[in-house]
């Protein structure tokens, strides 16, 4: 007989792990619909939950860099929940991130998935897939518990300067 043992918490046995991943998948296409294919998961945030980023996909460039109709992140913390949403309008859990116009044709976002808290840079779609908006960043607030939007994210703010 062979017993074993796993020690330390949050362990998870593999099925178990396939079979949350597989509830946030219905439920991601539930929310944004039939197409929608899982683009990343795994703690995308840093804060030891699984989260996937899903979405439906018009064109993959590469494997960081998609053009999405809608989508967003799910997070499963004992149910899976939307906590970024990425449709005509992007929101997180404390409601609209930014004033902006509707993005009709989705996003182009691009990210590092090395990265954690994974960053996801952004910017609105036109009709073939192209960037008619600058670049901004979306960017996981740990001490918030939330995402938050940073427009122009290259651009460093001098607050001292005349």
């Amino acid at each position: 007989m062979v017993l074993i043992f796993s020690c330390g918490k949050n362990k998870h046995s593999g099925s178990n792990l396939l079979e949350s991943m597989g509830e946030g998948e219905r439920l991601a296409r539930t929310i944004f619909g039939e197409n929608s294919v899982i683009i990343a998961k795994g703690d995308l945030n840093g804060n030891g939950l699984p989260d996937i980023l899903t979405g439906i996909v018009s064109k993959k460039e590469n494997d960081n860099k998609y053009w999405i109709n809608k989508g967003g992140i799910l997070e499963n913390d004992g149910s899976w929940n939307t906590i970024l949403n990425l449709d005509t309008k992007l929101s997180s859990v404390k409601g609209n991130m930014v004033n902006m116009i509707d993005a009709n044709y989705g996003y182009v976002i691009s990210f590092d998935l090395n990265e954690v808290p994974m960053n996801i840079f952004i910017s609105i779609a036109d009709s073939t897939g192209g960037s008619i908006s600058d670049e901004a960043l979306i960017k996981w607030n740990k001490t918030e518990k939330t995402y938050e939007f940073i427009p122009n994210p290259g651009i460093i703010i001098d607050n001292n300067a005349p």
